[in-house]
């Protein structure tokens, strides 16, 4: 495993203090210390201060930024590892955990270390969906913010019975919901993910709560409302500020969890989406300046 591996998690917010949160954190970090040195030892993200692992203590580092709950923690290790806490404390918020792991670390853990990981996500935060994927896994998908990213493992919150047999895949119990194995000698992981992709997509078990929110809740466009999007998606980045093409382009690149580079850059795509199927034309590159609001009246 000599890649990075993101062992995330997600699911739609709770109704749950903060000190819960917090309670859920400490567990999660208590699972994970025996599975790698570096992971006995936490610091705050900028400041480098040791964080204490204990309830109480990360309680008291919480923040509260509009309708999520944030905490950030590395390890002391180079690269370090890295937990982000986006908790939805909102209806409509989506709530994440997201562990990355450098390639010296994951190469350490080996895959049953990594394994282990996705299990304690599962148990400490009782997600949507949960699982451990390398950039090249989640790239070869390009799945929509907020769907499932299919990886090594995949938790899924349905029950064995839902998620069905997938052909020469294992699927067994974990919890009240499954645990997706990408474990065949025989076979590269990507396309064992790609072959668990489709036959999730089939049975409707890549949306999940939250998802539909990530994604604007358009549904697919015709192909004139995708030309036209595109245009108007153009021509608010120039009217926002003229520059390279490749400033747009990297702003916009597909990130392995279906994220874009910047995350502003999905959402102006999503108000593009919006005034088009709003029915206005595509904003123009020769309209007025004030033109570049996003969906406002003509």
């Amino acid at each position: 495993m000599a890649d990075r591996w993101t062992i995330d998690a997600r699911w739609g917010a709770r109704d749950e203090p903060s000190t819960a949160l917090a309670d859920r954190v400490a567990r999660f970090l208590r699972a994970i210390e025996r599975l790698h040195p570096s992971f006995t030892a936490w610091y705050v993200a900028g400041p480098g201060v040791r964080a204490p692992l204990g309830p109480e203590g990360l309680h008291a580092l919480l923040r509260q930024d509009g309708d999520t709950t944030n905490l950030v923690l590395t390890t002391a290790t180079r690269p370090a590892a890295q937990l982000l806490c986006a908790l939805g404390t909102t209806a409509g918020a989506t709530s994440r955990v997201r562990l990355t792991v450098p390639p010296p670390v994951a190469g350490a853990m080996g895959p049953a270390g990594v394994n282990a990981t996705v299990r304690a996500a599962v148990e400490s935060w009782d997600p949507s969906w949960a699982s451990c994927y390398s950039a090249e896994l989640g790239l070869a998908q390009l799945p929509a913010p907020g769907s499932v990213v299919v990886g090594r493992l995949t938790y899924l919150s349905a029950d064995p019975a839902a998620v069905g047999a997938i052909d020469g895949v294992r699927v067994e119990a974990l919890g009240a919901g499954s645990l997706v194995v990408a474990d065949r000698v025989d076979q590269p992981v990507r396309d064992q993910v790609r072959a668990i992709r489709r036959a999730l997509a089939a049975r409707g078990l890549l949306e999940t709560p939250g998802s539909e929110e990530a994604s604007g809740g358009f549904g697919a466009l015709t192909v004139h409302e995708a030309f036209l999007v595109m245009t108007d998606y153009l021509s608010a980045c120039h009217l926002l500020g003229p520059g390279p093409v490749e400033d747009v382009l990297i702003a916009a690149a597909p990130e392995p969890d279906g994220d874009t580079s910047d995350p502003a850059a999905w959402h102006d795509w999503l108000d593009s989406v919006a005034r088009i199927r709003s029915g206005q034309p595509p904003r123009s590159i020769f309209a007025d300046p004030s033109e570049s609001g996003s969906s406002g009246d003509e």
